[in-house]
């Protein structure tokens, strides 16, 4: 590291700026380089002279204990209430309507997920994947006992269920279906031959219809619970969790160039830049569920803008975070840098122009998402939409900062506490931020 560090210092020298836009790439890529190699030095260490021991099983026993209780989803007790209900009432159709026949309760295990809200095109897969699954069973069974024996019967049975756990532990489109295929048979194969007589038809036959009856009211049943515990329109929570992860984008960006209470500044950051990626997942999660939602005289939802305004906003949190990692330093501290920056009055002029740039950004994709019939105004709210890929003031930060700054004395021993160095990555994912919040902005433009 220390090699590495004396080279590029050796390097960047013969340019004749500290902060060089050339060599900001370069800068970062030193940076990553040393940072990987220190860890790799410091994990070596560790496993050398003080190799991790595991923990106490009573500690692993009081935490496993723990994740018992933990909510995995924000809808998790919805989700648990739902199927409660719906596992209770197969139960009792089996019990007091179906004559002790568990299809229906067993059924109604084999359709529990984890969605937040109904998935029109999981229940109709769902239901076809019973239908197929009895059919399919029923007729095993007939024609193994119409052309042979008990034996035969077993033979088949073998050989069915091979074949439906490999398609339904497979990640194909008709796993459900081999898995309920599997799940289901034994109702129909797990049993002995009986003469071929038209009174073991007429049963076979009735039989048949019994098992069909009590998977669709299993099938019913599950539907309505859903329906029962949809906690709002999947467009509006969508569009909700969107405008957090925005919000949560601003406050996190509002706290890079802090001038006082450095500490609490940095704790924001890493507090919001958490929301920004709960807020995203949520935002994600529910659009999923959202194009199933009916929109009759409204506008068609927006599902691909979404995912593409999620995306950009992704790549904005990695850019606010590598800034807060430069900031940082080795030692955490942020005050020194922090001042570094404010020295140039340029930098207040591209933190307003990020900040109004991720405003508009918020603004027009919320507009767009809330948009539901007639003629899209958002636009009206932009000032202008041509530069916005460009920061103000940039090239004459880089300028100043030069002024302000000089060359060490010396090359430091690690290439992350090198001032120059972290300066240019600030500079260079400033350059990032504004070009995918621009990216957010023209997917926008476009769409309106």
């Amino acid at each position: 590291m220390a090699a590495l560090s004396l080279a590029f210092d050796t390097m960047r020298k013969r340019f004749g700026k500290p902060v060089c836009k050339e060599l900001m790439n370069e800068s970062f890529f030193v940076f990553c380089i040393s940072a990987f190699a220190r860890l790799s030095v410091e994990y070596a260490k560790v496993l050398r002279t003080d190799p991790p021991k595991g923990k106490p099983f009573t500690q692993e026993l009081i935490i496993g204990m723990k994740g018992l209780l933990d909510v995995p989803v924000w809808f998790h007790y919805r989700i648990v209430s739902r199927y409660w209900f719906s596992l209770m009432l197969g139960f009792l159709f089996s019990v007091h309507l179906d004559n002790y026949v568990p299809s229906c309760a067993i059924t109604c295990v084999f359709l529990i997920n984890t969605r937040v809200g109904p998935d029109v095109m999981a229940m109709i897969q769902g239901l076809l994947a019973v239908v197929v699954g009895i059919v399919s069973n029923a007729l095993m069974f007939s024609f193994s006992c119409k052309f042979g024996n008990t034996t035969s019967l077993m033979c088949v049975a073998v050989v069915y269920w091979l074949a439906t756990l490999t398609v339904g532990k497979g990640s194909s489109s008709l796993a459900g279906i081999g898995l309920l295929m599997a799940a289901l048979s034994p109702f129909a194969l797990y049993k002995f031959c009986i003469p071929d007589t038209p009174e073991a038809a007429a049963a076979s036959a009735i039989g048949l219809w019994g098992g069909i009856r009590a998977l669709l009211i299993a099938v019913v049943i599950t539907v309505l619970m859903e329906f029962a515990h949809v906690p709002g329109l999947f467009t509006r929570l969508a569009r909700n969790a969107l405008n957090d992860a925005f919000l949560s984008m601003q406050k996190a960006f509002g706290s890079i160039f802090a001038t006082d209470n450095i500490a609490e500044a940095k704790a924001t950051i890493d507090t919001a830049l958490g929301e920004v990626s709960a807020s995203l997942g949520d935002a994600e999660m529910f659009n999923g569920a959202c194009i199933m939602e009916p929109r009759l005289w409204k506008a068609p939802w927006k599902s691909a803008f979404l995912n593409d305004c999620a995306a950009n906003l992704h790549k904005v949190r990695l850019d606010v975070l590598l800034i807060k990692k430069a900031l940082c330093g080795l030692d955490g501290d942020m005050a020194g840098i922090i001042m570094v920056l404010n020295k140039v009055p340029e930098v207040k002029l591209m933190k307003a122009d990020l900040d109004k740039t991720l405003e508009d950004a918020r603004e027009l994709a919320i507009g767009l998402l809330d948009h539901e019939y007639g003629r899209f105004t958002g636009l009206n709210n932009l000032d202008s939409i041509e530069g916005i890929d460009e920061l103000d003031g940039y090239d004459e930060a880089l300028t100043h900062q030069c002024k302000v700054v000089s060359f060490p004395r010396q090359a430091p021993e690690c290439p992350e506490d090198d001032e120059l160095i972290r300066l240019s990555i600030v500079y260079v994912m400033l350059e990032y931020l504004i070009q995918h919040l621009a990216a957010v902005l023209k997917a926008g433009v476009r769409l309106s």
